[in-house]
């Protein structure tokens, strides 16, 4: 009785484990700025993974991903949409990830000081959004 008990409670948790979908997630997020004459370039970017990929009748695989970059200043003001994208991406084989890859000039108009540069990403397949955030500061060397 315990073995068979067992046994469906193995089976259960394979079938639950197996069926799971790996989690839309943003990771290895980076963002740094170097300074210019008249101000800074910020370079940002972010692997992300477990979105959906479709698979057409040819065995193509494609993956659509709208962004937004905000920026946080110092004194907690947020520029929405500072910078903003939309990755249509189509490959012969499955992908493990996309990278998002921002560039920036912020002139000498801010300050310096430490900033959060937020990542806001949709899976245009499914709907869904996640973010992650990355501080980074301005500096005038």
């Amino acid at each position: 009785m315990k073995s068979t008990i067992a046994v469906i409670l193995a089976t259960i948790i394979l079938t639950i484990a197996c069926s799971e979908e790996e989690s839309f997630r943003i990771s290895s997020t980076e963002a740094y700025a170097f300074s210019l004459e008249h101000g800074w370039e910020l370079n940002a970017n972010a692997n992300v993974d477990g979105f959906k990929q479709n698979e057409d009748e040819n065995g193509e695989f494609s993956a659509k991903l709208s962004y937004f970059l905000h920026l946080v200043t110092p004194n907690n003001d947020t520029l929405f949409e500072a910078d903003y994208g939309y990755i249509d991406k189509h490959e012969s084989e499955e992908m493990m990830g996309i990278q998002i890859e921002s560039f920036m000039e912020i002139d000498s108009s801010f300050s310096t000081g430490s900033y959060k540069i937020i990542f806001d990403v949709t899976d245009d397949y499914t709907q869904k959004n996640v973010t992650a955030e990355k501080i980074f500061d301005l500096t005038k060397e």
